[in-house]
């Protein structure tokens, strides 16, 4: 970057792949410098001053923006070597994890529309900013709303007037009741997974953003809660797509015996 270019990125394209990717206003005059406002300027500044999480996931973004342009360009650039471009994804990496909230993917829109949208958005952003005590409260939004829609995936009655955990434990009963769960221990940690949601309404209420309260829960304490949570989502979300997944293979299965088998010429 030592001509003041980042990659192929014009100002315009440059502010969006910020806003766009990170939810950063690249154009932000906290990102300028003593020397110029030029795009890598900005960018040097922007990894000084922001945390090693966003940092990290931009490195990561950017490498992968490079990967698209080299493939669609009739010549390749070649002013990094592979070397140098395996060193980044691995600071990359580094940095990013370094925040210890596991499993972030795993907080993405529970349906295609804007509320949901930018719920998902808002909990990723104070990752992203190292608050996560400050993101307890939408977190636990959106497991609620989460539970909900899987109840309602499966036809499982529920009033919303009930509590997370409550709704929660008729998911895991229509879990066992249905044999979808293929080990003790598993369901096990389901089942006791609907006291830790139990004692996550009490955090929300009491010890979160969500009122004024007095007492918050520590940092350390809240990338503990999230680590939980953000894991339980995310096994939840695997064991989902294997649910409808293996209904395609039955309904591919029934498409071939009808056709090898029962049409009538």
């Amino acid at each position: 970057m030592g001509d003041g270019y980042v990659l192929d990125f014009s100002n315009r394209t440059f502010e969006d792949f910020f806003l766009e990717s990170l939810g950063v206003e690249i154009y932000d005059d906290k990102y300028l410098n003593e020397y110029s406002g030029s795009k890598a300027n900005r960018l040097r500044e922007f990894w000084k001053k922001e945390n090693n999480y966003l940092v990290g996931d931009c490195i990561l973004k950017l490498l992968e923006y490079k990967k698209v342009i080299d493939q669609t360009r009739i010549q390749r650039d070649e002013s990094a070597s592979e070397e140098d471009i395996e060193a980044c994804y691995k600071i990359g990496i580094r940095l990013r994890d370094e925040i210890g909230v596991a499993e972030v993917d795993a907080i993405r829109p529970i349906e295609d529309t804007r509320d949901y949208k930018l719920l998902a958005d808002s909990i990723k952003s104070y990752i992203r900013k190292n608050q996560p005590e400050a993101g307890l409260d939408r977190l636990h939004t959106y497991i609620v709303s989460y539970v909900r829609s899987l109840c309602e995936k499966h036809k499982i009655e529920y009033q919303r007037k009930e509590s997370l955990n409550a709704i929660f434990g008729k998911y895991v009963k229509w879990l066992d009741e249905n044999d979808r769960i293929d080990s003790d221990i598993t369901l096990k940690i389901l089942k006791y997974s609907i006291s830790i949601l139990d004692a996550f309404n009490h955090v929300r209420n009491n010890h979160s953003f969500a009122h004024d309260n007095e007492s918050i829960v520590t940092y350390s304490e809240s990338i503990l809660i999230f680590n939980n949570l953000n894991s339980l989502i995310k096994f939840i979300q695997d064991l989902e797509n294997r649910f409808e997944n293996e209904g395609r293979i039955e309904d591919s299965s029934l498409e071939a015996v009808i056709d090898d088998d029962d049409l009538p010429f």
